[in-house]
């Protein structure tokens, strides 16, 4: 953390559990977030939420909790392809602080193309939820990326429409998952319209 902060000049962190049990992990993340605290240095430190592990299990909500008493001071998600489950856990984590009397953290979505077959496949690897029927749209569209595009869109007024009103500080994080230049370019696309829904969504909800 010393040679993060003093020879790299980063101010912003965010923490990830290894993928599994196996190879060298030599702290776990509740380890790590202590001896990021205990260091006293002036990181912002975010940490990472997956709306589907909380279809799963139901209670992703209070690792939120559970991590801003640890330090975290926003969390970004796994990519958004699945928005009933990102609702779920948002309505949940929203109505978690209103119930202790908490300040939600801001939560960072990410969103990305999709452009092929192969694509799908990393993504589903990374453990994105893809709902099939959202899978057969993308492939047999004449344009994937381009449908990939308007589900994202999609996706995101779904998510604005039911959490917004709950209160919660959102944000975007756009990204390529692969070096495609197709995707990359893609990817600067869905920045552009996601950026101007956020943006619209909040002044139209500032005026109401």
């Amino acid at each position: 953390m010393q040679e993060t902060h003093q020879k790299f000049s980063q101010q912003h962190l965010v923490l990830v559990g290894a993928p599994s049990s196996e190879g060298q992990v030599h702290l776990n993340l509740n380890e790590a977030y202590d001896a990021f605290r205990d260091s006293g240095l002036p990181f912002t430190l975010g940490g990472v939420t997956i709306a589907e592990r909380h279809a799963a299990k139901g209670n992703e909500h209070l690792r939120l909790i559970q991590k801003a008493e640890q330090g975290c001071s926003f969390f970004i998600s796994q990519a958004v392809y699945n928005p009933q489950a990102t609702i779920d856990l948002l309505t949940g984590y929203a109505r978690e602080c209103r119930l202790r009397g908490e300040t939600p953290k801001r939560i960072i979505l990410t969103f990305t193309p999709c452009g092929s077959e192969k694509t799908l496949e990393f993504m589903h690897w990374l453990g994105i939820s893809v709902p099939a029927a959202t899978r057969w749209r993308i492939l047999d569209a004449e344009s994937p990326l381009s449908e990939s595009i308007r589900i994202c869109h999609n996706s995101l007024e779904q998510i604005l429409e039911a959490c917004l009103p709950l209160g919660l500080p959102l944000g975007l994080n756009i990204e390529s998952l692969t070096n495609r230049k197709e995707e990359i370019d893609a990817s600067i696309s869905l920045f552009r319209l996601l950026k101007a829904t956020l943006e619209l969504n909040l002044a139209e909800r500032a005026i109401a």
